[in-house]
C-alpha cells in the first residue's frame, strides 16, 4: 500500500511516496512560484505527484490516499485552504481540485495544515513516536506550530490553532504577510532572516565595510559554532583524529565526509563569488596558487597534519599573517617564483613545527 506525500511550501513544492513502513521511497520537487495563481500551483501539485509515480512505476489507482500539507488555515474537513498569507489562497478547495485533476475521489485527498502535518508525522514515525503530548516549531517561508495532545492534532475552532508565527511579539513592530505588525513570522522566518541580514549589510557597506569583510565575519562565526557547538562539528574532529576509531564506535563516517565535502564544496563557491565581485571580472585562472596559502593558513592556524585539532578563528589567524607575508614580498617587488619558495618554506617551518609538537606530547 503506497500514499504520496506533498509538502507545499513557500519556496517550493515537494512530494514523495511512502510504503507502509514509513519509508520514502521516491521524492521530486519543483519551485512554487507563489506569485501565481491558486490553479496553476495546484495543477503543478497534480502533475508532481503523476511524476514520483512514473518514477516509481506506480498507477496513480494503486495510491490509497494523498496527503497534502499546506501553510496557513487549512479546514480538513471540507478540503479547503481558507488563507494563507505567503500563498494565493483564499477559500480554495485544493483537495478538490488535486482530485479531478488526477481523476481519483475527492475523499482520498486529504489537506492539514504544513505545521500539524509535520507534528503528526514526526509523532508517529519521527522524534516524537511512543509520545502523547509533544509540540513542533517549523522554521521556513514562515514560522508554525503543530500541536499534539493525547493522540490527537489541537486544531481549534476555526483549524488556526497552533499558528504561533503570528503571535505578536513586539507592539507596532515588523509588518508580517498577514497583514498585521510585529507577528513572531516577521523576525524568525527565513524569510524575515534573509531580509535583515541584508538590511544590516547595506547599513555596514554605507559605514565603509567591505561587503567580503562582513561575508567573511558571517562565514567565520557561522563555521566556529558548527565545529565547536554541534554533534556534527564533534564528528568532524573524531573523524580527522581517528577514522576508524570513530567508525567503530558507531558513527557513520560516509555522512560526515559527505558533510565535510559539500560544505568545502560551499565555500570554495562562496570564496569564488568573492573573488570575481572583487575584481569585478571573472578569469579561469584567478585561484592559481590559492591552495599554497589556504593549507599554510590551516597550518599556521593550529591545524595538524594528524588530523583531529584545530579551529576556525586560528585558520583566519593564518590568513592573515600569510596575507601580511604576500602583501610584503608584493610591496618589496620579489619575484614571483621566489614568494612562492618562501610560502613553500613557511608552509614546511609549521608542518615540521607540528609534528616535533606531537612527538613532545607522546613522550
Amino acid at each position: 500500500m503506497y500514499r504520496i506525500g506533498i509538502d507545499l511550501g513557500g519556496t517550493n513544492i515537494a512530494a514523495g511516496i511512502v510504503n507502509d513502513n514509513f519509508e520514502i521511497i521516491c521524492k521530486a520537487s519543483i519551485p512554487t512560484g507563489a506569485d501565481r495563481p491558486a490553479t496553476e500551483i495546484a495543477a503543478d501539485m497534480a502533475a508532481l505527484c503523476r511524476e514520483v509515480c512514473l518514477e516509481k512505476g506506480i498507477s496513480i489507482n494503486e495510491i490509497a490516499n494523498i496527503g497534502v500539507a499546506t501553510p496557513g488555515i487549512a479546514n480538513s474537513p471540507a478540503g479547503t485552504v481558507e488563507y494563507s498569507c505567503n500563498l494565493p489562497f483564499r477559500k480554495f478547495p485544493l483537495a478538490k481540485v488535486i482530485a479531478d485533476d488526477l481523476g481519483i475521489p475527492a475523499e482520498r485527498v486529504k489537506l492539514a495544515n504544513d505545521a500539524n502535518a509535520a507534528a503528526w508525522g514526526e509523532a508517529v514515525a519521527g522524534a516524537a513516536k511512543g509520545t502523547t503530548d509533544s509540540i513542533m516549531v517549523t522554521l521556513g517561508t514562515g514560522v508554525g506550530g503543530g500541536i499534539i495532545i493525547n493522540n490527537k492534532i489541537l486544531v481549534g475552532f476555526n483549524s488556526a490553532a497552533g499558528e504561533i508565527g503570528h503571535i505578536v511579539i513586539e507592539q507596532d513592530g515588523a509588518l508580517c504577510g498577514c497583514g498585521r505588525r510585529g507577528c513572531w513570522e516577521a523576525y524568525s522566518s527565513a524569510t524575515a532572516l534573509t531580509a535583515m541580514t541584508r538590511e544590516k549589510m547595506e547599513e555596514l557597506k554605507l559605514k565603509g565595510i567591505p561587503s567580503a569583510l562582513i561575508w567573511v565575519a558571517l562565514v567565520v562565526g557561522i563555521y566556529a559554532y558548527l565545529t565547536s557547538k554541534t554533534r556534527m562539528g564533534r564528528y568532524l574532529y573524531a573523524v580527522g583524529g581517528n577514522e576508524k576509531a570513530t567508525k567503530l564506535s558507531g558513527i557513520d563516517t560516509r555522512k560526515v565526509y559527505f558533510f565535510a565535502y559539500t560544505n568545502m564544496g560551499f565555500l570554495a563557491a562562496l570564496a569564488g563569488i568573492l573573488t570575481i565581485a572583487r575584481m569585478a571580472s571573472a578569469q579561469p585562472t584567478y585561484g592559481d596558487s590559492y591552495e599554497m596559502d589556504a593549507i599554510s593558513s590551516c597550518f599556521i592556524g593550529g591545524a595538524s597534519a594528524y588530523g583531529g585539532i584545530g579551529t576556525v578563528p586560528g585558520v583566519i589567524i593564518g590568513a592573515v599573517l600569510m596575507g601580511v607575508i604576500n602583501l610584503g614580498m608584493s610591496i618589496m617587488g620579489i619575484d614571483q617564483n621566489f614568494q612562492k619558495v618562501v610560502k613553500g618554506l613557511v608552509l614546511l617551518a609549521a608542518v615540521i613545527f607540528d609534528v616535533m609538537s606531537k612527538k613532545n606530547d607522546s613522550r
